[in-house]
């Protein structure tokens, strides 16, 4: 655990699309990051993609953190050096940074004086030169996964519970990967934007139904609130379509997702 952590103005963006509640839960599991634990499943779907982020950039700071150390580890013992100086082979600079020389004190009749005093030793020592290791530190890539069609689908299944908004959500999630790899929803984070961007403008079954089916004719990644649009200037946005009617239990179904 270390004693301080980094949190960034950009969080603010993940802390906005929270309640309070959900809010005092995200800063909690931070914090328990940070001591090592994992708190991800006291989170709801959207908590847990706004903590994935920001556990991802607390682990970055942590790697920027030891690589930093390391290299004024190594600054100090070359900083050593250069103050101890290298006179004769005798001298060593230690991981330590310790200077383990030994020296030889001469007095007047030329006697050397030993450790305990009573006896005379010639010590001869053997000094290897010291050798400067280099450490790379190589900074590991994180890999994205790509969602799969099957999570993809049981994601929408979960979070979309009208059966025909559902259908046509997949419809827009495959058309999108028609257009190309690049295309194609490949996170939670997108998938989850685009549902709730679609349960905040459509108030009605018939009116997701439009604004997926826009998209969809234009090949559009996104999805757009075409009602604002019609509102500010109705005649530059064509009706798409007519939807067929839907029965009072799917409505309710939309309402209650």
């Amino acid at each position: 655990m270390q004693n301080s952590f980094l949190i960034y103005a950009d969080y603010e963006k993940h802390f906005n699309r929270l309640d309070y509640e959900q809010r005092g839960k995200l800063i909690t599991a931070i914090f328990a990051l940070n001591r090592g634990e994992d708190l991800t499943e006291t989170l709801d779907p959207a908590g847990q993609m706004a903590l994935s982020f920001i556990q991802d950039q607390m682990k970055r700071d942590s790697e920027a953190y030891e690589i930093s150390k390391m290299k004024r580890s190594e600054a100090g013992k070359r900083g050593m050096e250069a103050r101890w100086g290298r006179k004769n082979d005798n001298e060593v600079i230690t991981n330590d940074n310790k200077n383990n020389n030994v020296i030889n004190v001469i007095t007047d009749d030329n006697t050397p004086i030993t450790n305990d005093n009573n006896h005379n030793y010639n010590v001869d020592v053997n000094v290897n030169e010291n050798v400067d290791v280099n450490v790379t530190q190589k900074k590991k890539k994180k890999e994205t996964v790509a969602l799969t069609d099957a999570e993809i689908l049981s994601y929408v299944k979960e979070n979309i519970k009208q059966p025909t908004i559902q259908a046509r959500f997949i419809d827009y999630i495959k058309n999108r990967k028609a257009m190309g790899s690049k295309y194609a929803i490949k996170t939670i984070a997108t998938l989850t934007l685009n549902i709730n961007n679609l349960k905040k403008w459509a108030k009605t079954v018939e009116q997701a139904i439009e604004i997926l089916d826009y998209s969809i004719a234009n090949n559009y990644q996104g999805l757009f609130n075409i009602y604002e649009k019609q509102q500010k200037n109705a005649s530059t946005v064509e009706k798409i379509k007519v939807v067929e009617t839907v029965s009072t239990e799917e409505a309710d179904a939309w309402s209650e997702s």
